[in-house]
C-alpha cells in the first residue's frame, strides 16, 4: 500500500522527531547540492514543527505542491518498506518511491481516484507508449510526415488512439473533466527533454597505470599541432623566411615506465608510412638528444633517454606496439617492419577508442603547451576574444622548436613521479631492466633488416630493334642497368631492393636470388638524393605543370619557391631542403646538370656499352 507523507506520520508518529532520522554528512556532498539539501532539511524541520505548508512555501519562494512533493520524497513510498527519510532530501538522488496503481481505473459507477491513472493506461493499453513516442520523434526530427506538435494536438492524438483501441468510454481518462490533459502535458515535456538531450558518451574506466615490464608494450600516436614557427632558407645569396603553421608530432611511450622513447617531427598535416618508419627506426634505444644551441634552455642531466643507459638498449626487443587505425598505421611496410624486424605484435585497437592508448594521448598535453606560446595561437576559434592578431612572424625557429621538444622529453624522463614510487620514468626503466634480463632481438643485429629498405618487383622491358639498353619502370621513371643483362632476364620479372630515402639507384636480383647489378635513374633525376615521397609529389605535379629545365629536381624546388607563400608549399620546401642536403646557397637556375656520381648511366648509354651488350647477347644464343 502506498503511503503519502501525511499517512506515514500518522502510522509512524516516532518520525515526528528529527533526531530519529539518519544523519547525512553535508561535507561529503558536492558543492552544488549542499544549498538544496539544506533547504529541503529546513522544509522538513518546519513541517515536523507543525507549521503551515503555505507559510513554508512563501518564505522559501516555492509552491505548496512543490513543498508537498519534497515531503513525499522523504516520507512517502510503500508502507511495507522503510521511507528514504534524510537520504530522500539529497538533490538528484534516485529514490524508488514512485506511485504505482494497483487497483482498477475509476469508472462512472465506481470512482476510485485518478492517482497514477495515466501511467496505468500507458502500461495496459497496447502500443500506446510506442505510438506517442513515434509522434514526438517525428516532430522533433522534422520528418516529412511529422506534425508541428502542440500540447493540445498531442492530447487529441492520445484520446484518438484510445478510441481506436475501443477503450471504454466510462473509464479513465473519459471520467475526468480534463480528460487527463495535465498528465499528457507532463509526459510530453518529459519525453521531449529525454529525446533532445545529448546522450553521455560511454566511458571506458581503466586504471591510470598498468603494471607490466619494460618494453612489453609501447604506445605510438601522432598529434597535429598548430605552431607559429619560421625557417630561414638561403638561396641566390638571399634569405627567405618561411612561416610554418601546422606540423604533426610522432611520439612513442613505454607503457610500464611511462618513458618517452623517441619523437619525430613531420612537416605535414598528416603523417605517412615513411614518417612512422623513421620513428620505428629509433626504437627502442636509438634515439639521442640533439645538441642544444638555444639559450636559456633548462640544463639536461644524463641519462635522460634509454640510449644513455646501456649499449645493448638498441638491440632490445619489444613485445607489443599499440597504434590506432589511421591509414599510415595500417600500411604493409609498417606492419612488416613491426612484426618482422622488431619481432613485436601489432595492436591497432578499436576504432574511436583513444583511451586504450591513454599514456601517449596524455603525453601530447605536455608537448602542445609549446604550441601556444604566442597570443596569436590562443583560443578555440579565429574570433575568440583571447586570440591576438599576429603582426609579424614569431621569433621561434624550427630548430629551436625541435630543441624545445627534445628538452621536454628529457625533462619528463628525469622528473620523479608519485605513481612510480617517487622515482623518474627512466630510473624505473633502469631498475626493471636490472632485475630482469633484456630480451634481445636478433634481427636488430643484422644489417639486412632496416626500416629504410623496401622490396618490390619489376619487369625488364626491351623492344626488339631498340638500340637502348633494357630498362625497368619504377614510379614513372625509366631505370637502366649499369652492366649488360643476359637474354634470359629480358621481359622477365625481377626483384628490386631500394632505400626509400634515396631512390636514384635500385639493386636488382633474379627470382633465384642472383645479383643482377644496379639500375640507375636518368641524369635528370640524379642531382640530389630524393625519397619516394618527393618522386610521387613531382609525378603528381607533372600532370598539370611542365618543367622547363632538364633538372627535374631543381625545377620542383623552383616551383615551390614561387608558391612559398602557401602553407603546404612552405612545409614541402623545408622538407625538400633537408632531404636534398643543401648546404650554403642554392642556385635556382643551374647552368648544367652535375651528376652525383661519375659512373652514372642514363637512357642515353654510350655506343661502346651497347655493342658489348649485343655481343653478350650473341654469345648467349
Amino acid at each position: 500500500m502506498h503511503l503519502t507523507w501525511r499517512q506515514r506520520l500518522i502510522y509512524q508518529p516516532e518520525l515526528l522527531d528529527l533526531k530519529a532520522w539518519p544523519c547525512v554528512d553535508v561535507a561529503a556532498l558536492a558543492k552544488n547540492k549542499r544549498a538544496l539539501f539544506q533547504r529541503n532539511l529546513q522544509i522538513v524541520t518546519r513541517c515536523l514543527a507543525r507549521e503551515k505548508l503555505s507559510d513554508i512555501a512563501d518564505d522559501l519562494g516555492l509552491s505548496t505542491s512543490r513543498v508537498s512533493r519534497i515531503l513525499d520524497r522523504a516520507l512517502g513510498g510503500n508502507g511495507a518498506e522503510p521511507p528514504p527519510l534524510t537520504h530522500g532530501l539529497i538533490p538528484y538522488k534516485p529514490i524508488k518511491n514512485k506511485v504505482q496503481r494497483k487497483i482498477p481505473l475509476p469508472t462512472l459507477a465506481q470512482n476510485s481516484g485518478a492517482r497514477a491513472g495515466f501511467q496505468y493506461v500507458l502500461k495496459t493499453c497496447p502500443n500506446l507508449r510506442v505510438s506517442l513516442d513515434r509522434l514526438i520523434r517525428s516532430s522533433i526530427k522534422k520528418r516529412p510526415h511529422g506534425q508541428n506538435l502542440t500540447i493540445n494536438a498531442f492530447h487529441q492524438a492520445f484520446l484518438r488512439f484510445l478510441r481506436e483501441q475501443h477503450w471504454p468510454q466510462d473509464t479513465y481518462p473519459f471520467t475526468t473533466e480534463s480528460l487527463g490533459y495535465e498528465s499528457v502535458r507532463k509526459y510530453y515535456h518529459e519525453r521531449v527533454f529525454a529525446l533532445t538531450s545529448p546522450k553521455p558518451k560511454r566511458r571506458l574506466i581503466r586504471s591510470s597505470f598498468v603494471q607490466t615490464h619494460a618494453f612489453d608494450a609501447v604506445e605510438i600516436d601522432a598529434h597535429t599541432t598548430d605552431v607559429q614557427t619560421s625557417v630561414t632558407l638561403e638561396f641566390n645569396g638571399q634569405t627567405s623566411e618561411l612561416p610554418i603553421s601546422r606540423v604533426a608530432l610522432l611520439l612513442a611511450v613505454d607503457v610500464a615506465s611511462d618513458t618517452y622513447l623517441a619523437t619525430h617531427l613531420c612537416l605535414r598535416n598528416q603523417i605517412s608510412q615513411f614518417d612512422l618508419l623513421t620513428l620505428l627506426a629509433l626504437l627502442p634505444g636509438n634515439y639521442r638528444l640533439p645538441a642544444f644551441t638555444v639559450p636559456d634552455l633548462p640544463s639536461v642531466v644524463t641519462p635522460c633517454v634509454p640510449a644513455d643507459l646501456t649499449a645493448e638498449m638498441e638491440y632490445a626487443a619489444i613485445g607489443m606496439i599499440k597504434l590506432d587505425n589511421a591509414f599510415a598505421h595500417i600500411a604493409h611496410s609498417v606492419r612488416n617492419d613491426i612484426c618482422i624486424r622488431l619481432g613485436a605484435s601489432l595492436n591497432l585497437g578499436l576504432p574511436a577508442h583513444p583511451k586504450g592508448r591513454n599514456l601517449v594521448e596524455h603525453a601530447f598535453t605536455h608537448f602542445t603547451e609549446l604550441a601556444h606560446r604566442f597570443a596569436s595561437t590562443t583560443g578555440s576559434h579565429p574570433r575568440d576574444s583571447r586570440r591576438a592578431k599576429r603582426t609579424k612572424t614569431p621569433l621561434l625557429s624550427l630548430n629551436a622548436f625541435e630543441q624545445f621538444i627534445a628538452a621536454r622529453l628529457a625533462e619528463h624522463n628525469t622528473r620523479p613521479q608519485a605513481r612510480l614510487g617517487g622515482v623518474s620514468a627512466l630510473e624505473y626503466l633502469r631498475q626493471d631492466l636490472t632485475h630482469r634480463p633484456i630480451r634481445i632481438n636478433p634481427k636488430a643485429l643484422s644489417p639486412w633488416f632496416s626500416p629504410f629498405n623496401m622490396r618490390g618487383t619489376a619487369i625488364v622491358r626491351h623492344t626488339p630493334g631498340d638500340k637502348r639498353m633494357p630498362h625497368i619502370n619504377f614510379l614513372g621513371v625509366r631505370y637502366s642497368p649499369d652492366k649488360p643483362l643476359i637474354s634470359s632476364n629480358i621481359r622477365k620479372k625481377i626483384n628490386i631492393q631500394y632505400d626509400w630515402r634515396d631512390i636514384r639507384t635500385l639493386n636488382a636480383y633474379s627470382p633465384s636470388g642472383e645479383e643482377l647489378g644496379v639500375f640507375r635513374a636518368p641524369l635528370s633525376w640524379q642531382r640530389f638524393p630524393h625519397s619516394v615521397m618527393t618522386r610521387r609529389a613531382i609525378t603528381k605535379l607533372q600532370k598539370t605543370h611542365k618543367f622547363t629545365t632538364p633538372d627535374i629536381l631543381g625545377g620542383y624546388f623552383d616551383h615551390l619557391l614561387v608558391h612559398k607563400k602557401l602553407p603546404d608549399a612552405a612545409r614541402e620546401l623545408i622538407r625538400l631542403y633537408r632531404e636534398y642536403g643543401i648546404g650554403g646557397s642554392w642556385t635556382a637556375e643551374p647552368k648544367g646538370i652535375v651528376p652525383a656520381q661519375p659512373s652514372i648511366m642514363s637512357s642515353h648509354t654510350p655506343r661502346r656499352k651497347i655493342k658489348a651488350w649485343a655481343a653478350l647477347m650473341k654469345e648467349d644464343k
